[in-house]
């Protein structure tokens, strides 16, 4: 085997092998806030069902605000 044959060996930068860590935290990060968003979604849309049936039980007159 001649050296052209076989795939060179480059050893990674030393700031990538430091960057990796961080670049997966963040993208942890950015997985945990887009969950943290759908929840809150979820929840604004129960406490808008909750809110409209609140409004329908309501006298005809409680509804407007002065």
């Amino acid at each position: 085997m001649t050296v052209q044959e076989g795939t060179p060996w480059q050893p990674t930068h030393f700031d990538d092998l430091l960057q990796e860590p961080f670049e997966r935290l963040q993208e942890r990060q950015v997985e945990n806030m887009l969950e943290r968003m759908d929840c809150m979604i979820v929840r604004l849309e129960q406490i808008e069902h909750d809110l409209d049936e609140v409004l329908k039980d309501a006298p005809a007159g409680a509804t407007t605000f002065p």
